[in-house]
């Protein structure tokens, strides 16, 4: 037995024959763990030695896609910087083109006042030969001899463009007839030859609507109703929503004494363009006509109020007081 606050002593084995049983089963015991533990050990150092490669060879093959990645990036961003550069030569081009249709495609007395139109012929003069240069500043001084008072020689440049591109771009060709057009019946109402080069302009573009409205004035001013109604109608067709058909068909109906068919067009009218003055006045004097007065009263109030916003009031009011002939009092 140990002393009290003192380690245990191991106990001494005596026996030699104990010793030797004792010696001989730890060896085996150990013999027995080398042979099942080796193995596993093997295998484990194996693994790891595997593992180890692979994550090397891993570690390279994503280091192989990073170089690729960037290498891609490099790619991508020449390509992002050269459509840059093309976007910019595009805008310009498109600027260009707009002040090219910003003279070719509206009508002179529809769209643009001359002294804009001035100003965008000038600026395409003034700008160097480029994109489709040559053609610009030919339509433009073609405007300017227009504006400056030669509308034949305007019409005979333009006429001559169109011939040159008829077959090669026939659009563009319809709208060289079509601005022709709408030049010479700037100054000229109730003529043969207008009515010709829009019909050369639909002729080449079959669904020039602007072509078919400015005809279909020109067939009303000559005095071809028939065909001024089919204009028009083809306009409405191939632009439903917009009120130029429907408005200049009712303007011809209720010229004619018309007042019911053009009662209907100046609501059509008026459906797709609520806020246009001149429409609620011809409205309002067709209902006149039709002995409506108070409707056409309220109709020539709706006019004035939207004139006084836009300087048309003076002529709402004379129109108003040629139509009324002071029954509203």
């Amino acid at each position: 037995m140990s002393t009290p606050g003192t380690a245990p002593t191991p106990p001494v084995i005596e026996n030699e024959v104990l010793r030797t049983t004792l010696t001989d089963a730890v060896k085996r015991a150990f013999k027995e763990t080398a042979r099942k533990c080796v193995p596993w050990a093997v295998v484990l150092i194996g693994f790891y030695g595997l593992t180890s490669f692979f994550s090397w060879a891993t570690l390279e093959e994503f280091g192989a896609t990073l170089e690729e990645f960037k290498a891609t990036r490099t790619q991508l961003q020449t390509q992002v910087d050269t459509i840059a550069e093309a976007a910019t030569v595009v805008q310009a081009a498109l600027n260009r083109e707009y002040n090219r249709l910003s003279i070719i495609a509206p009508a002179l007395n529809d769209v643009a006042a001359a002294d804009e139109v001035r100003s965008r012929a000038e600026a395409v003069l003034n700008e160097p030969d480029g994109f489709g240069g040559s053609l610009e500043k030919t339509i433009a001084y073609a405007y300017l001899r227009h504006l400056n008072g030669d509308t034949a020689d305007g019409v005979d440049r333009l006429r001559a463009i169109a011939r040159a591109l008829e077959g090669v771009d026939d659009e563009q060709a319809a709208d060289m007839w079509y601005a022709g057009g709408s030049m010479l019946q700037d100054i000229d109402d109730g003529d043969e030859e207008v009515v010709a080069l829009f019909s050369e302009a639909i002729r080449l573009n079959p669904e020039h609507f602007r072509a078919y409205n400015n005809r279909g004035i020109e067939n009303a001013n000559l005095g071809h109703y028939a065909a001024a109604a089919a204009d028009f109608s083809e306009v409405i067709r191939l632009s439903p929503n917009a009120p130029q058909g429907y408005t200049n068909r009712a303007t011809m109906n209720a010229e004619r004494g018309n007042h019911a068919n053009a009662l209907r067009d100046f609501d059509a009218a008026l459906e797709r363009a609520p806020g246009n003055a001149i429409t609620h006045m011809d409205r309002a004097a067709s209902l006149v006509a039709l002995e409506r007065i108070g409707e056409a009263c309220d109709g020539f109030a709706t006019a004035l109020n939207l004139a006084r916003t836009s300087g048309n009031a003076e002529v709402v009011v004379s129109i108003m007081r040629q139509s009324l002939e002071n029954r509203c009092n």
